[in-house]
């Protein structure tokens, strides 16, 4: 029998660690386990577990060990550090449990008085997977997610009574490759009830229409990212949006007249409270050494640039821009060898807009993959919504 009173650290340390479980180390100090947990903080070691882990307060202490400096948790008191430890078993739960506090806030953190999004909605999303076109889909885009990899929305222009479902692919591919960054060219809400604003004109229930379907909308495109993200702690991406002048009309109406920007912002929208960076309209962000913007102008008068040779040619640099509805591409370099290129992104919905016509509709519709990041070069994949409805569509 050893004498607990004369025991030195280092034969402490070989004794737990000779022993086979922690019970036997604490019968040979003729103490208890619980003694021995406390001697064993005592000398510092908490670290150190009998060869055979019977119990899971063995794996506890020592995650609490790497997660503490060592000092500062044997300066806890005693009650506290019990009541850690017997927190610490259900750590593995809450973290199963994350996925649904993850939907909790999406869904219950809208405005009590709207009814919105309504599940029964969302059932009839698709939530198989063809693994057929999948496979094609991915052999034709290359994506390599171990690389520096942003997934770029162009415009979306949502607004009462449209498909969103294409939004839901969109989120699922994302949730797929798991990019680096996300990044959201802005006109994702339309506010077309702000559309030629009048001062006599201005309906609050339509208002509340539009930014209501543009709420419901990004809970469709979120969901899948915010449940793969749950899942994978490793994940983490950033969200990057970039205000488009669909949504600065309500920045705009709200300075035109004061009484009735008393009550309305952009941030409505609450894309913040989905997580993303909002900036300014027209305030370029760098990323990557990748500018990018709603659009970039090309005057003083703030026009936008007409095309992706002229967007390289004003800037210097790779540029991406949203704005048109066709999309278009250029690629230049430098002395250095330094790819340059220029990329006007297009559209991102499933709806026609009445005012192009019959003829001016036939754009491709697509969100872009830019893979193998470096120095502002780039590897443009073009992911049409035709090609992820086959993989995610009912």
């Amino acid at each position: 029998m050893i004498d607990k009173n004369t025991i030195t650290r280092e034969n402490l340390i070989e004794l737990i660690q000779s022993s086979k479980t922690m019970e036997d180390a604490a019968s040979k100090l003729n103490i208890d386990r619980r003694s021995l947990l406390r001697l064993r903080e005592k000398f510092g070691i908490v670290h150190i577990s009998a060869n055979v882990k019977t119990t899971m307060e063995t794996d506890d202490k020592s995650f609490i060990s790497e997660d503490l400096n060592q000092q500062a948790w044997n300066e806890v008191p005693e009650e506290i550090r019990n009541q850690l430890q017997e927190y610490i078993p259900t750590a593995k739960k809450q973290a199963e449990d994350n996925l649904n506090l993850m939907k909790e806030v999406l869904v219950n953190n809208l405005p009590k008085e709207e009814a919105k999004p309504k599940l029964e909605k969302f059932n009839k999303l698709s939530n198989t997977v063809n693994q057929k076109e999948l496979e094609s889909l991915e052999s034709n885009s290359l994506v390599d997610s171990t690389l520096m990899t942003h997934v770029v929305i162009p415009d979306c222009q949502i607004k009462p009574g449209v498909d969103t479902s294409f939004l839901d692919w969109i989120g699922k591919y994302i949730a797929h490759i798991k990019p680096n960054r996300i990044i959201c060219l802005g006109d994702f809400a339309d506010m077309q009830s702000l559309y030629n604003y009048k001062k006599e004109s201005f309906d609050s229930a339509q208002y509340k229409e539009d930014i209501n379907s543009a709420i419901d909308a990004m809970e469709v495109l979120m969901r899948p990212i915010m449940e793969a993200m749950a899942r994978d702690f490793d994940w983490k991406p950033t969200f990057d949006f970039t205000l488009g002048n669909h949504e600065h009309r309500i920045t705009k109406v709200a300075n035109t007249d004061k009484k009735i920007g008393s009550f309305i912002s952009v941030d409505d929208l609450r894309y913040k409270k989905y997580g993303w960076t909002v900036h300014d309209f027209l305030k370029p962000v760098i990323l990557d050494d990748i500018a990018y913007a709603h659009y970039f102008t090309a005057t003083n008068m703030g026009a936008p640039i007409p095309s992706a040779k002229n967007l390289v040619d004003r800037k210097h640099m790779s540029c991406v821009m949203g704005h048109r509805q066709n999309w278009e591409m250029h690629r230049t370099g430098r002395p250095d060898g330094t790819e340059i290129r220029g990329l006007l992104a297009g559209s991102c919905y499933l709806h026609d807009e009445d005012y192009l016509g019959y003829q001016n509709n036939d754009y491709s519709r697509q969100i872009w993959v830019l893979n193998n990041i470096h120095k502002g070069s780039f590897n443009p994949i073009q992911i049409e919504l035709k090609q992820l409805k086959r993989v995610y569509g009912n």
